[in-house]
């Protein structure tokens, strides 16, 4: 009967890990979760902080189209002032993850003029 008795007793005790494993992979499975969560949260905060930025400088944000705005960018970004401080701040910032604090955001100085110098084709207008 000892026999039949351990049996019993394993047989419990696997029951038991199985229900345990259970309860850790869905504990597992939500702490993904949030940790999913919590990176959107963060990304969105910093699409929306940034596209605010963004708006404080275009005339009339509700009226531009978002093409246009991505033509803007397009343009901004490819100007070579642009491309020279785009470099250094992915300079400065490599290897680097900061929060908000203000002090190790700073990457560089930008002058009052960035594009002095620069010619700035404007587009041909269609009549």
């Amino acid at each position: 009967m000892s026999k039949k008795m351990n049996m019993e007793k394993l047989l419990e005790r696997q029951a038991k890990v199985l229900q345990d494993k259970q309860r850790i992979e869905i504990q597992e499975r939500d702490i993904r979760k949030r940790i999913a969560d919590e990176e959107r949260r963060i990304r969105t905060h910093r699409l929306c902080t940034r596209g605010g930025m963004l708006e404080t400088y275009l005339p009339d944000p509700e009226n531009i189209t978002n093409d246009t705005v991505a033509t803007l960018l397009t343009e901004l970004f490819n100007l070579p002032a642009a491309k020279k401080l785009v470099a250094e701040i992915a300079d400065q910032s490599a290897g680097t993850v900061s929060s908000n604090d203000s002090d190790t955001n700073q990457i560089a100085e930008i002058p009052e003029d960035p594009y002095a110098g620069y010619e700035i084709e404007e587009p041909e207008e269609d009549e």
